[in-house]
């Protein structure tokens, strides 16, 4: 198995595929690539195969890590012409859309369990 095809299923990823993985001190970057062909609204369900353009920079979301390594997925996103919300970049199926987090779903959904189960100590706690 290439170590690709491993990465992916490691971190469950759908419709996308890991272009390289990046290996550094205490990180993993996983550069990634959109398969659909359809460019998807983040907001609304329009879908289209016109791209208004490429953003020149790659985005970037937190993902979870492994072993000690903080593990980023970075990806090049186009843009589209929403008819309802304008020019907007497309949506990516692990996270929220572009501008509202840097975190994948998988990254939120931790952060919001172990919020969830951590326990708060009070002044009592500590007399």
């Amino acid at each position: 198995m290439r170590a690709t095809s491993l990465v992916k299923q490691m971190l469950g990823l759908r419709s996308v595929t890991v272009i390289e993985v990046l290996v550094r001190p205490h990180e993993l970057l996983i550069k990634l690539r959109l398969t659909r062909s359809r460019l998807v609204c983040p907001k609304c369900s329009y879908a289209t195969r016109a791209c208004y353009d490429t953003r020149t920079l790659d985005s970037r979301w937190r993902h979870l890590d492994i072993g000690t390594h903080q593990t980023w997925l970075s990806c090049q996103l186009r843009r589209l012409r929403c008819p309802t919300h304008g020019v907007i970049t497309e949506a990516v199926p692990f996270a929220r859309p572009v501008g509202e987090s840097r975190f994948t779903r998988d990254f939120e959904h931790l952060v919001a369990w172990g919020c969830a189960k951590m326990t708060v100590p009070n002044d009592s706690d500590h007399a």
